[in-house]
């Protein structure tokens, strides 16, 4: 358990930004850095803060808590909801966070561009054999997240097997075709 803060940045035009940290003064220190470097994968908020400038911005602590990192997550995703704070959903509401939050990218989206390359990355996936620990074939799958699905894993345990960092995932061995 660690204390957690989330909090609630506002812009002049009364953009919204919900975030959550377990050190909010560090956390506020990198957004007073020139040029904003920390915050680029936030950059509607790294607009906001060069457009601006910091000190226009009003920061105000929403929730503290004593709790699992998923459970602050979770109650920073309450709070980006609460405020209508995800610019993919709600633009008309002018926040200033990209995702819903919780430090994942559920709610963002994707350029025409990255689309259009994903495309492409998912039709040069490589097969993948599923075997068990005999060697016997158990399966062929079409990707490492077709085999993930078919044994209800992760796929990021089926890649560690494939590339050789793990010998075994739930009883099974997994190999390029």
């Amino acid at each position: 358990m660690k204390r957690f803060i989330i909090y609630k940045i506002t812009n002049p035009a009364e953009g919204v930004y919900v975030g959550c940290t377990s050190d909010f003064d560090k956390r506020i220190a990198k957004y007073k850095l020139p040029h904003n470097k920390t915050t680029l994968g936030q950059r509607l908020l790294s607009s906001s803060l060069n457009e601006f400038g910091f000190d226009s911005h009003k920061i105000e602590i929403i929730e503290q808590c004593v709790c699992s990192s998923a459970e602050a997550q979770s109650l920073e995703m309450f709070w980006i909801r609460s405020y209508m704070a995800n610019n993919s959903k709600w633009p008309e509401m002018n926040g200033l966070n990209l995702t819903d939050g919780g430090g994942g990218t559920l709610g963002s989206k994707r350029s025409d561009l990255v689309c259009e390359k994903m495309s492409k990355s998912c039709k040069n996936k490589k097969q993948v054999i599923q075997l068990d620990w005999r060697g016997n074939i158990i399966a062929e799958h079409d990707s490492i997240q077709a085999a993930a699905n078919y044994i209800n894993g992760s796929r990021t345990a089926v890649h560690g097997v494939v590339y050789g960092i793990r010998e075994y995932y739930k009883g099974f061995k997994f190999k390029f075709k």
